[in-house]
């Protein structure tokens, strides 16, 4: 037999995995409720997450005695399921079930937990979605790998070498099936049935969040993080110089003739976009902020006026008191004269101080470090407010936004070399709900801005983690929209227009005469992309209808239309089932909005679907070389 028994139970690993995950799949699906080691809950349907909280669970010197049962049981089930449809002949075959006394089976399957976490850490990171359809197709080409191996025999380095052409096949043919983004143009919805089929930049944003816990608030979230985006986002020019080859005789002379080509880059910094959750409220009083929210600041004196419009901010990184020498140090006084002049000196400070202050004429200081008492009073009798021990990120974060020069010597710097920034509102805000937190908002009534914080409203504290990951979630989604607009419809439309050029492709290629080896790698390519069916699979098995006639009716009509862009739309309206003037319904009549034209209801980024395949079929890969 082809292929070693390390080999087929790592493969089954990946299956069982995936199968315990692809029920967080679409907008339909099932959110996994998660308690922690620390008893805290968390309840979410981001793959990523899952199997985040999966590997802290996984088998270790440690925790073996507490978590051998959940995995015993998850791969038990799956073991079950493959005896039950093996035929007599595969009675011979062993199978190993996870023993917690062997160290082998804990070392192989906690390197397949963590090779999947890399995979979604991946995809995380560039695009922020898609986790759980990674894990999804992954599982698939794994399912189909184990068939290909141990039951067709095919050697696994033919199965990598199929998978690896149908991936190249794959990308190239996306890039001719995706469309173009409007990015002029901001509604989510026309009545125009001809603009309807038209991606815009919301409906890309909205299409992330149609599968998140906050769906509903779908229109109000992506608003603000198409405006934050917006915001934070700056152009910059890219010269280059064209690809001439010059000859060492001609390199002078064409170099001053050539000229500079100039393209304009967007930079897009998500770190400059600040997630603040507070506590209270719904989530539709989410709001965007040009500016920052310091948490846990107050105004240096309690009687200040706790709001500024129009502010002039002076951001300082010193002190605002006596300069303390940084190692330990002793003063001896031994007579009136001696503590006299040290408090002349004292006072000469102070008064030197408070005239340059005057003299810059700040509505607010920022201070990265403490304020004397003495010059605290100051400020209040003249109108100026103030706030002390800003972290260092949080003061050049002011200063971006105020336009304000950071100060590291009030007294020497000249009052020219000093700019105030500028800011429309100061407040210090208090939550109904918590008095003891206060939080310090410096920001603007309009953008741009190099700074903006949104500020997350939820009853809860889960509700507010989840509400920040589906937002930043969505943020990566518009950035790449940004950066690349290119979409394709989602609802698995992609997959199953791969899925049948693929396999139009197979039919002709049947009727000419192949060698065996290159036989065997169409088999292994159609067998790809067969597992590409298991995302609409997914997708109407989590939705709860007939899966098996609406698929192969999205397949006949991939099949008629060529390029056809008819998905699964979850969302369908449920006046179907409610129809007074027809309230019998023939049992195989098919609800006539569930499928449909994918333009015109969701979108996937071009660059996320491309990332999609790749991670599923090199991690698939991995697994199939790794144990040669």
């Amino acid at each position: 037999m082809i292929g070693s028994e390390d080999l087929k139970e790592s493969l089954k690993t990946v299956i069982a995995v995936s199968d315990f995950i692809k029920t967080s799949l679409g907008p339909k699906s099932g959110d996994k409720l998660i308690v922690d080691e620390k008893g805290e809950i968390h309840v979410t349907n981001d793959g990523y997450t899952i199997l985040s909280y999966l590997s802290k669970r996984s088998p270790s010197s440690s925790t073996l005695s507490n978590n051998d049962d959940f995995f015993n049981e998850l791969f038990d089930k799956r073991l079950d399921n493959n005896n039950s449809n093996n035929d007599n002949n595969n009675k011979t075959t062993t199978t190993t079930t996870f023993s917690s006394k062997s160290s082998l089976d804990r070392i192989k399957y906690q390197s397949i937990i963590e090779l999947l976490i890399d995979c979604c850490k991946s995809q995380e990171r560039s695009f922020g979605d898609g986790t759980t359809s990674v894990i999804v197709l992954t599982g698939a080409l794994c399912e189909n790998a184990l068939k290909l191996v141990f039951e067709k025999g095919i050697h696994p380095h033919i199965v990598v070498k199929g998978y690896q052409q149908s991936l190249y096949k794959a990308l190239n043919h996306l890039e001719l099936y995706s469309l173009d983004v409007d990015l002029n143009n901001n509604n989510s919805s026309n009545n125009n049935n001809n603009s309807n089929t038209i991606a815009t930049l919301k409906k890309v944003a909205e299409s992330c969040l149609s599968s998140k816990s906050v769906s509903f608030y779908k229109d109000t979230l992506t608003t603000i993080c198409i405006n934050a985006i917006k915001s934070v986002c700056k152009e910059t020019i890219v010269s280059s110089l064209p690809s001439i080859l010059f000859n060492q005789q001609q390199t002078t002379t064409s170099t001053t003739s050539s000229t500079i080509n100039e393209e304009k880059k967007l930079n897009i910094n998500l770190k400059n976009i600040k997630l603040i959750p507070i506590l209270g409220e719904s989530i539709e009083s989410t709001k965007l902020i040009y500016g920052i929210m310091v948490s846990n600041k107050f105004f240096s004196h309690e009687n200040m006026v706790k709001s500024i419009t129009r502010a002039r901010v002076l951001v300082l990184s010193e002190a605002l008191e006596i300069p303390k020498p940084k190692s330990n140090f002793d003063i001896n006084i031994n007579s009136i004269q001696e503590y006299n002049k040290l408090f002349d000196i004292k006072n000469q400070y102070f008064k030197q101080l408070k005239e340059k202050l005057v003299s810059i004429d700040p509505t607010f200081i920022v201070c990265q470090w403490g304020i004397d008492q003495e010059i605290n009073e100051f400020l209040f009798n003249k109108g100026i407010n103030a706030v002390s021990w800003i972290q260092g990120d949080d003061l050049e974060y002011i200063s971006l936004v105020s336009g304000a020069s950071i100060v590291y010597d009030i007294i020497n710097t000249p009052l020219e070399d000093i700019v105030l920034g500028a800011a429309d509102n100061v407040r210090e805000i208090v939550p109904v709900n918590d008095s003891n937190i206060r939080y310090l908002e410096i920001s603007n009534n309009h953008g741009p801005s190099p700074i903006v914080s949104i500020v997350v409203r939820g009853g809860s504290q889960e509700m507010n983690e989840e509400t920040i990951a589906c937002i930043r979630d969505c943020l990566y989604v518009v950035k790449g929209c940004l950066m690349n607009p290119k979409v394709v419809p989602s609802g698995g439309t992609s997959e199953l227009y791969l899925y049948n050029l693929f396999n139009n492709n197979n039919n002709n290629n049947n009727n000419n005469n192949q060698d065996q080896n290159q036989f065997k790698i169409n088999y292994c390519m159609n067998s790809w992309a067969s597992s590409l069916l298991s995302i609409p699979i997914t997708l109407l098995e989590n939705s709860g209808v007939d899966s098996y006639n609406l698929l192969k009716q999205l397949i006949d009509t991939h099949y008629n239309q060529n390029p056809s862009y008819s998905g699964i739309n979850i969302d369908y309206q449920s006046q179907y089932f409610n129809d007074d003037d027809d309230p019998i319904k023939q049992h195989d009549e098919i609800p006539p909005q569930i499928l449909t034209d994918m333009r015109s209801v969701s979108w996937d980024l071009l660059e996320l679907k491309k990332s999609i395949l790749k991670l599923s079929t090199e991690t698939c890969i991995l697994r199939n070389s790794s144990m040669i």
